[in-house]
């Protein structure tokens, strides 16, 4: 009988095979999977019973509570609990003397399984031991349903079996749990690989960084994402066509080549690199690349991963910073810093004869003075652009700083240097303010690798310095001039008074006994007295009203532009304190200084009883014009306050021919 038990047992692990078509976890299970899972397993535990142990009539042995009692355990109550009702109709069905411990035994093991489901196996922290435990608890449970045959036949199965269904049953138990503990396992392993799969193809396409696979022996793509066809410009098709080594910059090909050369040799296993693609429409896209040796599995070519990130931006900024750091942010040269590298750089014998030109820009303060910053920074931009065009490829061009520039010519001769020097000083140089600048130049020709750097640049200074006291002077003379007529180009009511106060002042020179340098001398500055309105705006000097504080305040400013102005003027800069000075009195009440008496200058003190002596009597659209006489009669009352007494009595009696005292 032993032996048909074992037999019986081993036809229930033949046909549990049924149980690896079904999900094995309840929580994947559905309603109608589990019924008719359970009526299945009610059908296999009819089968186990049609070939049952025999005891005696009506009492049999066979597997069904090890059936019940796994079922109960994994599949939960109501799998189990169908297939306990099918094996319970048919052991009524076939009678005979162990029908009730029949039945209890079947209610003991779905008891027995439902609870271990319930507490155990629902939260996932169980142990394999358990399996043996709960199959040796249903078995005491089963033996305790021998109670229920008739007297005579309990002795005889406590003493003959009790034993033997401890030690079998148990174990058959365990098998059977442990055979749909493995298939749970093994189905928890497959859907964490589906789910990892899709993961990582989630990952993998919509990743923020571009990512291929890449055979490493043939660099063929195998694999490549959305994101990395759109950083390199390329499709799908293209990046299966086009060898990779054809959309790689030709100065990152070498090194990439002797990277991935390594990774197929084992040398390395990853390698990082800044790598520019070319993209279909031949431009170029910066990016940080990655890239990490894949270990094949058996029968799978080497392989690699390929990460990169779009870093254009970056290397834009980059850039960016570099350029700014080597150039002048107003002419777009090289600076002083990056000037100084170069020329450090081509100190070598394969460039000798090595020469160095210095320029610097002639009355560009004059500019800056007379019509602002922003001229002078239009005059710096045009005589850079025309270093740089007349330059070309012969050398490097930079801004050495202020109105300085410096050129440096490898491989040139002096005499090829100045060739290059007098194509730029004739170039055209005039601005839109009608002035012609100029620039004084000095070169400076290293042939010889002894001569140091330090002493090639003194000598083009001083060759530079040379020329700039025979040039400056009269470029700014001309400077000067050509402010005075742009002034009065845009103001003719301006260059009529200027004219008159001329005029007027040379005859009051006369007339008090000046010679005639100083008479022409006073001339001069009647014209240039009021060149310091070339920086006040058009419109208050051309208001039809009468000025505001403000609009007074800023015309008060013209003497001290004018000052600054005559200062850089060469020869005209004798004249820079009489134009200061003209609108000061005697009094001390004046401006831009305040000064009184002897301390104005004798020349400014004329011009001021002249120039107020026109601007009473000039045609003014923003005041009456008055007659000589009242002229003249105001002149005689300021007398000795805002104009100096000797000079007013002389302009009156002896310019204008009128009587001082009947006045």
């Amino acid at each position: 009988m032993v032996v048909d038990i074992v037999y019986n047992i081993a036809l229930l692990l033949a046909v549990s095979v049924i149980f690896s078509t079904f999900p094995l976890k309840t929580d994947v299970l559905t309603k109608r999977s589990q019924i008719l899972l359970g009526v299945i397993v009610g059908l296999l535990g009819i089968l186990i019973m049609s070939r049952p142990a025999f005891f005696s009539s009506g009492v049999t042995f066979d597997s069904r509570t090890i059936l019940i009692g796994v079922t109960a355990m994994f599949f939960g109550p109501i799998t189990g609990g169908i297939g306990s009702l099918f094996i319970i109709v048919y052991r009524l069905y076939l009678g005979g003397g162990g029908v009730w411990t029949g039945m209890l035994s079947t209610l003991v093991a779905f008891g027995g399984g439902s609870v271990w489901h319930h507490t155990r196996y629902r939260k996932g922290n169980y142990k394999l031991y358990e399996f043996y435990l709960v199959g040796l608890f249903i078995h005491l449970g089963f033996t305790l349903t021998w109670f229920a045959l008739p007297i005579e036949l309990q002795g005889m199965l406590f003493h003959m079996y009790l034993i033997p269904i401890l030690i079998i049953y148990p174990a058959g138990f365990f098998a059977l749990a442990r055979l749909l503990h493995t298939q749970i396992q093994r189905q928890i392993a497959i859907k964490q690989l589906e789910i990892s799969r899709k993961w990582f193809k989630t990952l993998f396409e919509e990743a923020p960084v571009g990512i291929t696979v890449t055979d490493t022996n043939t660099g063929e793509v195998i694999e490549v994402n959305r994101r990395y066809l759109e950083i390199i410009g390329r499709t799908r098709s293209e990046m299966e066509e086009l060898p990779w080594q054809q959309m790689t910059y030709f100065e990152d090909l070498p090194r990439d080549l002797a990277f991935t050369n390594q990774m197929r040799l084992g040398e390395i296993d990853n390698f990082e690199m800044e790598k520019r693609f070319v993209k279909r429409d031949g431009s170029l896209i910066w990016t940080q690349m990655a890239v990490s040796r894949l270990f094949p599995v058996s029968g799978t070519h080497e392989q690699h991963l390929c990460m990169i990130a779009d870093i254009s931006e970056r290397k834009a900024y980059e850039e960016a910073i570099i350029w700014a750091n080597s150039h002048d942010q107003l002419t777009k040269l090289y600076n002083r810093t990056e000037f100084d590298r170069l020329l450090m750089s081509l100190n070598r014998v394969m460039y000798y004869p090595l020469t160095v030109a210095i320029g610097d820009i002639n009355g560009l303060k004059i500019i800056n003075d007379a019509f602002g910053s922003e001229a002078g920074d239009d005059v710096l931009k045009k005589i850079a652009q025309t270093i740089e065009t007349v330059v070309g490829s012969h050398g490097r061009c930079a801004r050495l700083g202020g109105d300085e520039f410096g050129i440096i010519l490898p491989n040139c001769t002096n005499e090829q240097a100045w060739e290059l020097i007098n194509k730029i000083q004739e170039s055209p140089r005039k601005t839109s303010y009608n002035v012609e600048l100029s620039i004084s130049f000095g070169v400076a020709t290293k042939i010889h690798k002894e001569s140091s750097l330090d002493e090639l640049l003194k000598l083009a200074e001083n060759s530079m310095n040379q020329s700039k006291v025979s040039e400056s002077p009269s470029s700014r003379s001309k400077a000067v001039t050509a402010i005075i007529n742009t002034l009065h180009e845009k103001n003719k009511r301006e260059e009529s008074h200027s004219r008159r106060v001329s005029s007027l002042a040379a005859d009051l020179a006369k007339a008090v006994g000046m010679n005639s340098k100083e008479v022409a001398e006073v001339r001069t500055i009647g014209l240039l007295h009021d060149i310091g309105k070339i920086g006040i705006d058009e419109q208050i000097l051309n208001k039809s009203g009468t000025l505001n504080d403000v609009e007074w305040s800023e015309i008060k400013r013209h003497p001290e532009i004018g000052w600054r102005i005559l200062t850089t003027a060469g020869e005209m800069g004798e004249y820079a304190s009489v134009v200061l000075s003209h609108h000061e009195r005697m009094d001390g009440k004046g401006y831009p200084r305040g000064i009184q008496g002897e301390a104005i200058p004798l020349y400014a003190r004329l011009i001021a009883v002249v120039d107020a002596f026109d601007a009473m009597t000039a045609e003014r659209t923003y005041k009456k014009t008055i007659s000589e006489l009242e002229a003249a009669k105001e002149i005689k009352r300021c007398s000795g306050t805002q104009f100096d007494p000797l000079l007013a009595c002389s302009f009156i009696s002896k310019v204008l021919l009128l009587n001082w005292e009947e006045l």
